[in-house]
């Protein structure tokens, strides 16, 4: 069973939003890391498999550039968030859902600004590209809606296998705790559903020419909702699991998720 959290969930579903809604936004080449040429970037144009211009090179490199504030915005929100996240899951106390959903609310203006700097950038990116680069990124975006939908159907969390050496948990604890997640498991599949429904409206929207401001609000504001119910409601369930955790247990849980903690820098 892999460790889930409020940062981690919100960071997993912020992907799913930027590989689906905005995938050209994030994905598309340039040299936008640490204003320095990437490997992969270089290789990508390299390769050039959009068959760009350099008039198209040159707009999406400056395209790309106006998101790399924002994409530490993201990192130092989300890290912020996880910095609550640990509050909440000290085991000291029960879980408060109040106090989460507060964090979770003055994180939402960051997360809307970066939901909507890269569905903005992806209309961008769409809006220069000819027929036949269209058709090529339309046979990926549908790839990656096919292989979201195959995720979703097969969400782990139906699924969940705790080894006896995890946390060195206890015979009744796995059993606990399988149960737990199981039964949380169709709450974050319909989620995810919902989630991947406005996504392919945005997509839609990206196809039709219709991606505006006025559609790229409503876009991220729906994503975020949904981002923000699930990430609160598998706060809960992972602190009703710490609940059924020892005091040696949480410290082991707390170191695991202190290797992760590293604030984020450029």
């Amino acid at each position: 069973m892999k460790k889930r959290s409020i940062f981690t969930t919100g960071l997993l579903a912020a992907a799913v939003l930027v590989l689906l809604g905005g995938a050209l936004a994030w994905g598309a080449p340039g040299r936008w890391r640490s204003g320095e040429p990437s490997f992969r970037a270089e290789l990508f144009r390299a390769v050039n498999p959009l068959d760009f211009t350099e008039e198209q090179w040159a707009k999406a490199d400056g395209i790309l550039e106006k998101l790399r504030e924002q994409k530490w915005t993201a990192a130092r929100v989300l890290f912020g968030l996880r910095g609550e996240a640990r509050m909440l899951f000290s085991g000291a106390e029960p879980f408060d859902g109040k106090k989460a959903g507060e964090a979770l609310a003055a994180a939402r203006p960051g997360l809307l600004e970066v939901a909507e700097g890269a569905l903005r950038a992806a209309a961008d990116l769409y809006g220069m590209l000819d027929e036949k680069q269209r058709a090529k990124v339309e046979n990926v975006l549908a790839l990656l809606e096919k292989r979201a939908e195959q995720r979703i159907a097969d969400f782990p969390g139906k699924h969940p296998h705790f080894r006896r050496d995890f946390l060195d948990l206890t015979e009744e604890q796995r059993e606990k705790a399988e149960k737990l997640f199981k039964d949380s498991a169709p709450g974050m599949q319909e989620r995810m559903g919902k989630l991947l429904a406005v996504l392919k409206e945005g997509r839609a929207a990206l196809r039709d020419g219709t991606m505006d401001d006025g559609m790229i609000g409503k876009t991220a504001e729906k994503a975020v909702d949904i981002l923000s119910e699930g990430a609160l409601a598998m706060a809960g369930t992972y602190g009703e699991f710490r609940g059924m955790l020892t005091h040696e247990q949480l410290e082991k849980a707390d170191r695991m998720w202190s290797r992760h903690g590293r604030r984020p820098r450029k």
